[in-house]
């Protein structure tokens, strides 16, 4: 509506019926009371704070919102009037419709066993519920009078027993004196199947949330066929929780749920004692049906940070790297055995028996029991301890290299005097991703020009050195690599010739 209405409102006979009109229009569709208030969120306005919830007529004017006159002192004085008129317009009618839930299972465990309708008739009148099949066939009525109705339907049809999971229209009328409100549908969902899991596995029966990188969650992965609600409650052994986590949305798929072996105590978050719990995933669907799965898992912290020094090593009785050393921290005493194995199995085992509490190790010089050198390649170091809550482990890799690395270069290369002579060279090991490789440069007097150390690089790569020589004749370049296990390789020369 266009004009300055401050000293005149506008004319009734014409604009004010339109917009009499338009309102009841509007607020019918919606099913709003004209006559109620609402409570909004303030944006950007310079009356409120953003953000802060205000109450407002259904019908206001904009200097309810804002720091202005519109819509003018004239109209605004009309406004009880308006809502008046549009609360009278097409009567009877039905306000603030609400469902307490669009699904419900009525199967007794007291989840969404039933659905409460609520509405309000913007006059006396007589209001009817019915829930209709997807056919259109009626399953039970309710019926009542007065300006407000509140229905809760079970679930259950006429003769009392649960109707069939399915969707149902909910339709809700009035009707007065005045004549019949439109009517106002929603549509209910009876679901009374619980949810399944396709599938769903504990990663590992005992985990040791130490901070060692190793088994420091335990992991339930599981699969689901449809959307649901999911969350993982931990129990001790007398069934109590000691964790239980939020409800979270979960689409249809696969889903891992972990926990880090710490407790709630008095909404404090403190390590779990070592022991046996039980790991519950709990599922639920739109009608509150639910779905379990438990696991028994350990908990025990009495072993960690492994560490294998040095990670590759060469029992060649050269001085260098000839032994590999495990080294583990126990938290508690504990009898301790450390097993030794490779692709073929275990080659080695040391029974260190019952050791303190603090760091421990245990040296292994390449063999195996009867004194015989392994073969080269990865081994698994795996120290267990035995505990009162049981045995726990701890692993670590060692490489056994005692094959030399494999240095070629080219046998020579020719430049010009100014010019670049471009050298290439490539360290190959079996055992070893990264070879030490230097280098040293004598001219033609035989004196050393050059030592470059071209540092760790990766074998079976081919790298290339741009060497500029400032002497014309034949210079030499001796190349030569040591593995990770401090294997060194045949030196290899290339002779440089500058013309």
């Amino acid at each position: 509506m266009m004009g300055s209405f401050d000293a005149e409102p506008p004319p009734a006979a014409a604009a004010v019926t339109s917009l009499e009109r338009l309102l009841a229009w509007k607020l019918r569709i919606n099913g709003i009371d004209p006559l109620s208030t609402t409570v909004m969120t303030a944006g950007e306005t310079e009356k409120f704070v953003k953000g802060v919830p205000v109450p407002f007529p259904v019908i206001a004017g904009h200097r309810q919102a804002n720091y202005t006159i519109c819509p003018g002192n004239a109209f605004f004085r009309i406004l009880p009037g308006i809502r008046n008129a549009v609360a009278g317009t097409d009567l009877p009618r039905i306000y603030d419709f609400a469902v307490s839930s669009s699904t419900i299972s009525p199967n007794g465990d007291g989840v969404l066993d039933s659905v409460k309708v609520t509405y309000t008739i913007s006059e006396a009148a007589d209001w009817r519920v019915e829930l209709r099949r997807p056919g259109g066939a009626v399953v039970r009525t309710f019926s009542g009078s007065g300006s407000t109705a509140a229905v809760a339907w079970g679930g259950r049809g006429k003769n009392g027993s649960v109707v069939p999971d399915g969707s149902y229209t909910l339709a809700a009328s009035a009707t007065s004196a005045s004549g019949a409100a439109p009517i106002v549908t929603a549509t209910i969902v009876v679901d009374t199947v619980a949810p399944t899991f396709v599938s769903s596995r504990l990663r590992s029966p005992l985990f040791s949330p130490n901070g060692d990188g190793i088994a420091d969650l335990a992991k339930v992965d599981f699969a689901t066929s449809e959307s649901l609600s999911g969350r993982l409650q931990v129990k001790a052994r007398d069934g109590s929780v000691i964790r239980s986590y939020a409800w979270t949305s979960l689409n249809a798929g696969k889903h891992t749920f972990a926990w880090d072996g710490a407790g709630m105590l008095d909404g404090i978050s403190a390590p779990a004692p070592n022991g046996s719990y039980g790991l519950t995933i709990h599922v639920k669907d739109g009608a509150g049906n639910h779905a379990t799965v438990s696991y028994p898992m350990r908990l025990d912290r009495a072993l960690r940070y492994p560490a294998m020094r040095p990670a590759w090593f060469s029992p060649n009785r050269d001085g260098r790297a000839d032994t590999a050393v495990l080294t583990f921290r126990l938290f508690s005493p504990a009898a301790v055995t450390v097993r030794i194995a490779g692709d073929r199995g275990t080659v080695r085992r040391f029974t260190l028996g019952s050791l303190p509490k603090g760091t421990q190790g245990v040296s292994w010089n390449g063999r195996a029991r009867m004194g015989t050198l392994v073969l080269d390649g990865t081994y698994r170091f795996t120290a267990i301890a035995r505990t009162p809550s049981g045995a726990v482990s701890v692993e670590a890799r060692v490489t056994k290299d005692t094959t030399r690395p494999v240095l070629s270069t080219p046998s020579s290369v020719s430049t010009t005097l100014g010019g670049t002579a471009k050298v290439t060279y490539a360290a190959r090991d079996a055992y070893s991703t990264l070879a030490y490789v230097t280098a040293t440069l004598r001219g033609p007097s035989g004196a050393i020009e050059r030592t470059p150390s071209f540092g760790w690089v990766r074998t079976g790569q081919r790298y290339l050195w741009a060497v500029k020589l400032p002497n014309a004749g034949p210079s030499t370049i001796t190349f030569r690599a040591q593995d990770q296990a401090r294997n060194s390789a045949v030196p290899v020369v290339t002779i440089v010739t500058v013309k």
